[in-house]
This record gives structure tokens, C-alpha cells and sequence, in this order.
């Protein structure tokens, strides 16, 4: 299966109830780690952590997040907190990666190099 494309930008938030693409629910998030959250159901110590790129659309407003897998693939994208740790603590600022000024100083350096 292919990961189909979101349909607008979905920021997951700590509480937030998550389920499958065939309506499985997962349980709500308990916290948020650079671009991965963690899941967890009822008072059960399980939990796992996901890649919010699988955050696929959300039921209205205030509605579950629904991830792009079936309840069948979820094992196989589950990610372990050793691997969450190491990518927040290698890259904190994933998603802040140039600024507004910073990028449009890149871009007026390449159009210059592309005139010369």
C-alpha cells in the first residue's frame, strides 16, 4: 500500500484520539517528540511511537486523527524510542530548518549565480 497524500497540513496535539484507515482506534496521544508521538491506549502500559507522515486527516475540527495504515501494517511502523531520541536530539529544530529571511537569501544568491 501506498501512503496516500494529506489533504492539508495536521499538527497532532497531545490528547488528540488516533485511529487506522479501516477505523481501528489506536488510543490518544500522550506526548509529542520532534515529529514523532506517542500512542497510547487505556491504562495498559502499552505505547508506541509514530511518524506524524502518516498523520493522513483529521474528522472534523476537534475529530480522531486518522494515520495512512491499515490496523494490519501499524507493527510494522512502529518506532522505537531509541530511534525517536536519537533523531530529536541530532535534529531540534526539524521543522525550522531556514528562516523567511534565511530563504530568500538563498534564493537572491542562486539567481544571481544563475545570471552570471
Amino acid at each position: 500500500m501506498t501512503t496516500p497524500t494529506k489533504q492539508r497540513n495536521i499538527a497532532p496535539a497531545t490528547g488528540d484520539e488516533v485511529v487506522t484507515m479501516d477505523g481501528q482506534g489506536l488510543g490518544r496521544i500522550k506526548e509529542i517528540r520532534g515529529s514523532y508521538f506517542l500512542v497510547k491506549k487505556g491504562f495498559r502500559r502499552h505505547a508506541y511511537w509514530l511518524d506524524s507522515e502518516f498523520i493522513y486527516d483529521r474528522d472534523g475540527e476537534s475529530g480522531p486523527l486518522m494515520v495512512a495504515l491499515l490496523a494490519e501494517q501499524l507493527d510494522a511502523h512502529k518506532v522505537p524510542e531509541s530511534i525517536v531520541q536519537h533523531k530529536v536530539d541530532l535534529d531540534p529544530n526539524r521543522d525550522q530548518l531556514l528562516s523567511d529571511e534565511a530563504m530568500r537569501e538563498q534564493r537572491e544568491r542562486m539567481e544571481r549565480s544563475l545570471r552570471h
